[in-house]
């Protein structure tokens, strides 16, 4: 989405290079509530990169940097964490409790129900079909 920024201090220790520091880079994702696109910048203050020196001469840490920035991707992305926060709220087109009779849709079992497996049983009904 943007430009890697960085800061790394690296070191050698035998066959190994050490890359310490702090990386970011901004990154689009699909809020999981609202479904808008939103750009949030991923930081990593405290990355620790270790390469093995296979030979003399350039090392590429690409694959390596892009690894630990991916391990700091947030798990449910939200549009209200972006760097610019935007309200986030679920739509109410995709809650099924939510809907009038006029669909499909049925509604949710309701807490305290004695049927707790009525809704695994109607996916065997779907089998069945054609």
């Amino acid at each position: 989405m943007g430009p890697l920024e960085y800061e790394l201090f690296v070191q050698r220790f035998g066959p190994e290079l050490l890359l310490r520091g702090s990386i970011s880079a901004p990154f689009e994702f699909t809020c999981v509530r609202s479904l808008h696109p939103f750009v949030q910048t991923v930081r990593v203050d405290d990355a620790a990169v270790s390469l093995e020196i296979e030979s003399e001469g350039e090392i590429d840490a690409t694959d390596a940097v892009r690894e630990e920035l991916l391990i700091h991707f947030p798990i449910d992305p939200r549009c209200d964490e972006a760097d610019v926060p935007q309200h986030c709220e679920i739509d109410s087109r995709y809650l099924a409790v939510d809907k009038e009779g006029e669909d499909d849709v049925e509604t949710a079992p309701r807490a305290g129900s004695d049927d707790r497996w009525a809704a695994l049983d109607a996916l065997k009904d779907f089998k069945d079909k054609p």
